[in-house]
């Protein structure tokens, strides 16, 4: 439900540049926030719910840079990001005090020349030592202008979301944490201005009736090499804070998407405790059309829940309206429900698990390789929750029952919730082990008309 056709991500995603993406995708797999990161998370996403034309002119000029993807790799952006951090020069001093002296002393001689003061040889003898030096450095040139090559297409586009970000006024004090990452240093849009008068330096090379005389005149090549080092040590190394503060800012926009198309919305309340805890009223899957979604309660506090009921009546559902409404809560986004209270948990799932023919795994041993996960997990004793989908469905009635029993028993902690759906009513007989925390729950079906 995360990622993939029709999935969380695609679903709330606005997200165009590769940082953007990334952040977004790091947010719902890999979340490692506190409760108080967690609570200024929501306070960005709530003051930017309410900031629907700033969303839509942010989306607007980001995707500009997504219709440049063949040109803006992530291979193109950490290179030039190394590029930026790296501290040597490109150019021995020579070079760049050649750079300086001899289009001066090619263009006095030239002047000399025309004047009649002194031979038109000398003119000669500077256009060539600069086409010379040109030819002979411009295998390095090239490989210290690649990076630029590719980013040059969007800097335009980069500059203007980055203008967007220093002129607005925002009280949340994380989305504030991220504007003065832009604007200090002189500003992230007016580094990037300078950087864009240089890729227009560059883009001469595209044109050879231009290029080639400026080279023998003005040693071009190495005009752009000595602007780009001064750029560099000026802003290089704030370059990847840059892009990492604009790509949160699209990530902290995904999530606000969900309180801009939802009505049954809340910002859940996240417990700050090394306990499992968590306690929905009217939970609902946010990929589910409102009017046809099933809202749900429930509140569950290191135990083990039961759940059974025939087909179709929303076991599944169910479970995965608790698995993605964390995700979303662990992301620092709102959340489907009228109220959600939830600790910080690791969560595991094993659901739609599949085969995989070129590893010789069966979808049977693919959910026992999921299972063990938990397993191996539970002996941390940090809390986690565990969704299981129709526990052990690849193998016979018998040894499912053995295994569902054996696995609840091993998961059944104080410091794990597990949320089980199974079709053997026996499962159910675990509520009375007194060595168990259990409680079953059953979901039901009724046809009208």
């Amino acid at each position: 439900d995360i990622f993939g056709h029709a999935s969380l991500y695609q679903y709330l995603s606005v997200a165009h540049t590769i940082h953007g993406q990334q952040a977004l995708a790091k947010a719902f797999t890999a979340p490692q926030f506190t409760s108080a990161q967690l609570q200024s998370r929501q306070e960005a996403v709530q003051e930017l719910a309410k900031h629907f034309p700033l969303a839509v002119h942010f989306e607007a000029i980001s995707a500009g840079i997504s219709n440049r993807k063949q040109y803006l790799t992530q291979e193109s952006i950490e290179n030039f990001l190394k590029y930026g951090e790296h501290d040597s020069d490109s150019l021995p001093l020579w070079i760049k005090s050649a750079a300086y002296a001899l289009p001066i002393a090619t263009f006095a001689a030239i002047g000399l020349s025309v004047l009649g003061l002194i031979s038109g040889i000398w003119a000669a003898v500077g256009i060539c030592a600069q086409l010379a030096l040109t030819m002979l450095y411009y295998g390095q040139a090239t490989a210290v202008l690649e990076p630029l090559f590719s980013l040059r297409h969007c800097i335009s586009a980069y500059q203007e979301l980055f203008q967007i970000i220093e002129k607005e006024t925002f009280t949340s004090s994380h989305l504030q944490f991220l504007q003065n990452k832009l604007t200090s240093n002189g500003g992230a849009s007016a580094g990037l201005k300078q950087l864009h008068r240089i890729g227009e330096i560059v883009n001469l090379r595209y044109n050879i009736l231009l290029y080639w005389p400026a080279c023998s005149l003005l040693m071009w090549n190495f005009q752009a090499l000595l602007a780009l080092e001064k750029w560099k040590s000026a802003h290089g190394k704030n370059m990847r804070g840059w892009l990492e503060s604009v790509g949160e800012f699209e990530e902290l926009l995904s999530l606000a998407v969900l309180v801009q198309v939802k009505e049954n919305i809340c910002y859940p309340t996240i417990i700050d405790s090394n306990k499992p805890y968590f306690a929905s009223e009217q939970l609902a899957h946010p990929l589910i059309e409102a009017t046809k979604a099933v809202a749900n309660s429930i509140a569950l506090q290191g135990q083990t829940c039961v759940i059974t009921g025939s087909n179709m009546s929303g076991k599944t559902t169910f479970l995965r309206s608790i698995g993605i409404n964390l995700v979303l809560a662990y992301a620092g986004g709102a959340v489907c429900a009228q109220k959600i209270e939830t600790s910080i948990m690791k969560v595991f799932t094993s659901m739609r698990v599949h085969d995989d023919v070129s590893q010789g795994i069966s979808t049977f041993y693919a959910e026992i390789l999921r299972i063990k996960t938990m397993v191996q997990y539970c002996a941390n004793h940090q809390p986690m929750l565990v969704l299981i989908d129709e526990i052990f469905k690849g193998t016979n009635s018998a040894d499912r029952l053995i295994g569902a029993t054996a696995v609840v028993r091993r998961l059944s902690q104080n410091w794990v919730i597990t949320l089980v759906s199974t079709h053997d009513f026996e499962l159910c007989d675990l509520e009375k082990d007194p060595q168990i925390k259990a409680v079953n729950y059953h979901f039901s079906e009724h046809y009208v008309g």
